[in-house]
């Protein structure tokens, strides 16, 4: 192939190519040194980026790595500092998720700091999320001061780098009081400083909740009214050692876990509920559903927080139910919420699950049955080199996906309407846990047909008619055409260019996670036209 010399005319003929051909395009232009005036012609790096998502739906990842190796290797000082970082985002969710990640794979991020900052916070945070706690650690204290003295950015930019530093060096901290040595606490409080730490009043009460492995009060609501604030913080810090002590998991990754379920829980809860600190711990499965579907939409992806919180969640109930905090009835009801949730959330990611694998990098819950976790496990892996289909996601959930059930587990627990409630309130079940259990039943069960699922399922559009989901496509503003769909599949076109085509040629209606069932719908309709 001959690569024309002039920019627009290089442009041009990208444009006329088919997407299979634009990998062997893109390697033959970029195996020489281009000059700097062919790269300020054209913008190439966006026509990098849709060769690159084509070659990520098609799993071709060694391709994506082989084409990075090609730019860099000849062309990397003619990209802008800013432009790398959108290349370089394929790169690091490819390493990650092969363990293959080094420092040196993060230094176009760190080169440009400020320019990068949104993409360095969410790769800070992925790397924490697959285990990488010393890249992270070195991260943030290399970019930490560039950010915080950047004079363009919002106040607080730095905050995730320096929460990051902050909790490696307590983490060490730990270590050196557990083996009996006596740490410099000044020390590190000067060092803290630097990150605009002041822990001299916090020092020694950390330290303390720190090192109680065991929470002992006989009486968690009281000590909790008596202080709300201290009460959580000393949940936190004792969370923190219960998942260093039995899980082997760091502080970082543990904090991201709680600070995600506690803005969740936090996010909907009535005086009432606040009022008892088990109150703040039911979960209520519209509220739940309203704070995912916020998480990931078509404005702002945060997919991975809602993987990291929808499983993270589990490793606090099983810590707050062993320390006693929660009483069984909502421990058991949270955990049926969250595996109701769980494989309509693995069904709306399907083609791209490898890239949330991480929760499967951190060991098992205790309440989560070895072969889920294995299925799940296989599942998420499978996705990095092949398409999955409805099928395989039902095989691993016993409970299914969309299906109708109770909100809890009132009947399985042998305890009457009147009898001592078992949080330990001293009132009476009907008028403690149990009532505000059935509240929240009963809200769920007046939204059932107000209100559709937080995202559509292959399963659900499978069950409507072919003539019902074109005219949901058509209300969505697809204007779709048996003949011509038909005709692109025949050309060996696949199902993601022809919704990337609708969504470019049609003036698309559908909002949020609407825009899921434009892409599942021609999933459903490739599988019957076919046929």
């Amino acid at each position: 192939m001959i690569i024309p010399e002039k920019a627009d005319i290089w442009a041009k003929t990208y444009r006329e190519l088919k997407k299979e051909e634009s990998y062997d395009y893109f390697m033959e232009t970029f195996n020489k040194r281009l000059p700097e005036h062919f790269l300020e012609g054209v913008d190439v790096v966006d026509y990098l980026l849709n060769g690159f998502s084509f070659l990520d739906e098609q799993k071709e990842h060694d391709k994506i790595l082989n084409l990075i190796d090609t730019i860099y290797k000849h062309n990397e000082n003619t990209f802008k500092k800013g432009d790398k970082q959108y290349i370089d985002q394929y790169l690091l969710d490819i390493k990650l998720y092969r363990s293959e990640v080094e420092y040196s794979d993060y230094r176009k991020f760190i080169d440009a700091p400020v320019e990068s900052v949104d993409k360095l916070i969410d790769y800070l945070r992925k790397t924490i999320y697959y285990g990488y706690k010393d890249i992270a650690y070195n991260i943030s204290k290399e970019v930490f001061k560039p950010i915080e003295e950047a004079p363009d950015l919002i106040v607080g930019a730095e905050r995730d780098f320096a929460e990051t530093v902050y909790l490696d060096k307590w983490q060490s901290h730990y270590d050196e009081i557990k083996t009996g040595a006596e740490p410099d606490k000044n020390e590190f409080l000067k060092f803290m400083e630097n990150y605009n730490y002041k822990l001299d009043e916090y020092y020694d009460i950390i330290a303390n909740y720190l090192m109680s492995e065991e929470l002992d009060s006989e009486d968690f609501n009281q000590e909790f009214l008596k202080g709300q604030r201290e009460f959580v913080t000393r949940l936190k810090w004792s969370f923190l050692n219960y998942m260093y002590e039995e899980k082997d998991i760091n502080f970082q990754i543990s904090n991201s876990i709680w600070q995600e379920t506690l803005s969740f829980l936090l996010s909907d809860k009535t005086l009432e509920e606040l009022f008892r600190v088990e109150g703040i711990f039911i979960i209520d499965r519209l509220s739940l559903i309203s704070y995912l579907k916020k998480m990931t939409s078509f404005l702002s992806d945060n997919s991975e927080k809602q993987f990291l919180l929808l499983w993270g969640m589990v490793y606090i109930y099983d810590f707050l139910y062993k320390q006693g905090i929660i009483p069984e009835l909502i421990y058991r009801s949270a955990l049926k919420i969250i595996n109701w949730i769980k494989p309509e959330v693995v069904s709306a990611h399907s083609s791209k699950l490898w890239k949330y694998s991480f929760i499967h990098r951190l060991p098992k819950s205790e309440s989560v049955k070895e072969d889920i976790f294995k299925g799940e496990k296989d599942l998420f892996i499978k996705t990095y080199s092949c398409e999955i289909k409805l099928n395989d996601i039902e095989d691993i959930y016993p409970y299914g996906i969309n299906q109708d059930e109770t909100l809890n587990d009132k009947e399985s627990i042998n305890i009457g309407r009147n009898d001592p409630c078992i949080c330990g309130s001293g009132r009476k079940y009907k008028k403690c846990c149990l009532r505000l259990m059935e509240k929240q039943e009963r809200k769920w069960k007046r939204s059932k047909g107000n209100e559709r699922n937080f995202i559509w399922t292959i399963g659900e559009i499978a069950e409507m008619t072919t003539e019902e989901i074109i005219d949901k496509l058509f209300y969505f503003g697809v204007y779709f055409n048996k003949d011509a769909f038909k005709n692109r599949l025949m050309e060996d076109d696949s199902v993601a260019n022809i919704v990337n085509q609708w969504f470019e040629k049609f003036e698309i209606r559908a909002r949020y996670f609407d825009r899921d069932f434009i892409k599942l719908a021609a999933e459903v309709l490739k599988n019957r036209l076919n046929g």
